[in-house]
Order: structure tokens, then sequence, then C-alpha cells
């Protein structure tokens, strides 16, 4: 398996219209995230460009799978209301809609199949397989529908979570290559400084529940590192067995002539420091850049219990 992307809380997505975080249950599963993706109004949006786009052909058997637990409040809208879906080139959306009489598979832009009829105020956890011969759609691991259609060639770009006419909530998005059923993300945050601390601004800066572009660490030299230590993976370790890890950091270029304008995002296991991927950064504070390591880079294997005991940082660079 490669997980392609995993998030869970709004600093990781650009936004589009009335959004917000949520912290309470049964909007998201507090065991596993402190804050949640809330959808405020109609046509409000979060989004997550990929960093590489996803093509899937018959040839190749190339399967996408789009895993998230959402909260739905309320049950309808248009015949094409997306809520849960990925975008492809030509700006269409497959995954799912929230539509009347319930949920409902969406292929290009078109809502497909009969459709289950949820409770007005409900939540589950989708797994959405997008494969060259169509669309499977599962509901806390079971199969709801699968839809034949062509999707062979298709090229998909972003992944977004959309309200139509219910309100929704979305936590633990993860986008993998292979079969995402019964997978979760466990939430580790910033709770003290590392083991590096070249920047302006330490772990008090970047702490917050909340997105708050006021507050930050900087940079004015290439090459400055700064580190965090983080709080267990919630749930314990012990409870989940680790697949991957992902770091997500936002962040902007500043107005210094020659300083720097990216940043790469590194882990530290033991005394070493490995560089898990990089951002390039916009002019102004936009969706966070999520990295993933789908190993351990130390011992180039899977991740085991260390998974539960690492610190995150970033490097500044030209």
């Amino acid at each position: 398996m490669t997980i392609l992307f995993a998030a869970t809380e709004p600093q990781s997505f650009d936004s589009i219209g009335s959004v917000n975080s949520i912290s309470t249950a049964p909007q998201i599963d507090t065991d596993y995230s402190r804050i949640g993706c809330q959808l405020a109004s109609a046509n409000a949006r979060y989004l997550a460009t990929l960093g590489t786009s996803q093509t899937i052909t018959a040839l190749g058997g190339e399967e996408l799978w789009l895993h998230g637990r959402i909260w739905i409040s309320g049950n309808g809208g248009a015949a094409t209301a997306p809520f849960f879906y990925l975008r492809d080139t030509t700006g269409a959306a497959t995954g799912l809609s929230n539509t009347t009489p319930g949920i409902r598979p969406m292929v290009q832009g078109a809502a497909v199949g009969s459709g289950i009829v949820r409770p007005a105020t409900a939540f589950g956890i989708f797994d959405i397989r997008i494969h060259a011969g169509g669309i499977d759609y599962y509901l806390d691991g079971l199969l709801q529908e699968a839809i034949t259609s062509n999707l062979d060639g298709v090229t998909f770009t972003s992944i977004e979570i959309e309200r139509g006419a219910s309100q929704v909530v979305a936590s633990e998005i993860v986008l993998a290559t292979t079969n995402t059923i019964g997978l979760r993300v466990g939430t580790s945050v910033v709770s003290a400084q590392g083991s590096d601390d070249a920047m302006a601004g330490d772990f008090t800066s970047v702490d917050e529940l909340n997105t708050d572009d006021s507050d930050f660490v900087s940079s004015l030299n290439v090459g400055e590192q700064e580190s965090f230590a983080t709080t267990t993976l919630s749930p314990t370790g012990t409870q989940l067995t680790p697949i991957a890890v992902a770091a997500s950091a936002r962040g902007r270029q500043g107005t210094l002539s020659g300083g720097p304008t990216d940043f790469d995002i590194f882990v530290t296991i033991g005394a070493n420091r490995f560089v898990i991927g990089g951002a390039d950064m916009p002019t102004v504070f936009g969706a966070g850049s999520v990295v993933v390591a789908n190993q351990n880079p130390a011992t180039a294997a899977a991740w085991g219990a260390e998974a539960n005991d690492i610190e995150f940082g970033l490097v500044s660079k030209a």
C-alpha cells in the first residue's frame, strides 16, 4: 500500500466559502482527532491539490481509494450535489454525492446508482474505490454499490469535500493506491520544542488548535532548522499498526530579497534527521503542505512503535 495523502485538520487543506473547524463528537471521533473540517454554508469546499496527479488505466491496473469519516446533518440535495470526491483534469467530480433520497455514487459529474437513505444526522466511514472499470462505494466497510463506468485513462488532480444542501464535517481523510477499509488517522500535535531551534519563534508559535496566520516561526537564512516534539498518537500507538506517517505544515514566502523561499519537512529519529518531503511556498498563506513517509526512513522498512516517538521539523531552503 502507498498512502498518497493523509490529513484530518483544516490547516492541511485550502478552503473556499464559509468553513470552520469542530472539536466535538459525534461530528469527529475524539479518540483519533482533535478537530475536523466543518463546511458551514452551501457550496463551501475544502480541497487538497495532489502533489503528483494520479492516472488510472486498465492496462496498468491502477486503483485509487479515497477514505474519510464524514458526518452529515440532513439528507438530500440537488441531483448532482457532490460532497466527497476526486476532481479530474476536466474538472469533473468522481466520488459521492449527497442527494435525495441519500448518498449516491458520482462518476465524472453525474450521480448514478440507487443511493441509500441516511438518517437525518449521521456519520459513517466511507471508502471509495476508483478504477478503470468504475467506482465501488463502501460505508463502514460494507459494499453499498458497484458502478460500471469507463474511467480508463482519467487523471485525478485533487481531493475535495463540499457542502450541498446538508452540513458536512470531514476528518481522517486518506488517499491510497490500495484498499483503505479499516484505516484510521490518529493525530499527533506539536507539544514542545524539539532539538532544533534556529528559526525565529518556537513551538508556541505553531501549536494553535485552529489556523492562526499571525503566529509562526520564520527563517531569514537558507538551512535554518526548527523541530518540534509532538504528543503521542491518539489513541495510543499500541492500538494502531502504523502504515505511514504524514506531516502537514502551512507557510508562505517572506519578503526578504535573497532569503529562503521554500522549506523541507523532516523527521528526527534518534539523533538523525530525514527529509520526507518539501513544499513550494506561495506568496500568501494557503493550503498546508502534506508529505507522507510510507516507510521508516531510518530503516527503509515498515513503521513500528517509533512512529509514536519522533520529532517533526522544517528546514528552510532557496
